[in-house]
């Protein structure tokens, strides 16, 4: 709420502004009762201008109108959160595209923390941009939107590639009378 009042309506306020005298009458009740509900009208309609204003904050309509202008399609049984996330991560960084908002974006739309390398992968040292999920990622939901956003915004010729590293953990026991419990970490690396 973007006007601060202690009174319950604009009629109660404009009350207290004029001589108790007034609020006898008939008259003058009626026309600050007008007034009153056309000034709780104009302070709604600001608070709905001001809340459209930022996606975080806008209605499904106005999102609706970001995504028709975004030439997004939304997905069925999205919640309005995930599409304010998505037509958010449009809007951030708009221009070079880096690593950061690479991974700003990704953080917004799923919520996953990545990392991102980008070098040679071939004999021509063509570059290639690695994004690699960690353990416990919950990416495959999100993939989709993860793919759409990079093939708007990453140029053609770099090439992108998924890395998801998972941990398995093996127990080496060992010794003769005590026993000894090592915990080994194996990492393993597919795309």
């Amino acid at each position: 709420m973007y006007f601060n009042s202690d009174w319950e309506n604009s009629y109660k306020e404009l009350q207290s502004w004029y001589p108790v005298f007034y609020l006898d009458v008939r008259e003058m009740r009626a026309i600050l009762q007008a007034h009153g509900s056309m000034a709780d009208d104009i302070q709604a309609a600001i608070e709905k201008v001001v809340n459209d204003f930022y996606i975080d904050t806008a209605d499904e309509e106005t999102i609706g109108r970001f995504e028709k202008f975004l030439d997004i399609i939304p997905e069925r049984g999205s919640t309005l959160d995930d599409r304010r996330a998505y037509v958010k991560s449009f809007f951030m960084g708009f221009g070079k595209i880096s690593e950061t908002i690479i991974k700003q974006v990704i953080k917004t739309i799923a919520g996953l923390d990545v990392s991102c390398l980008f070098e040679p992968f071939d004999e021509d040292r063509n570059n290639c941009l690695y994004i690699i999920f960690q353990e416990n990622d919950d990416y495959r939901a999100y993939m989709d939107k993860i793919k759409e956003f990079l093939s708007r915004r990453v140029p053609a010729h770099i090439i992108i590639c998924f890395d998801f590293k998972f941990r398995n953990t093996a127990y080496l026991y060992t010794g003769s009378l005590l026993q000894v419990r090592q915990k080994i970490i194996v990492c393993e690396k597919s795309t």
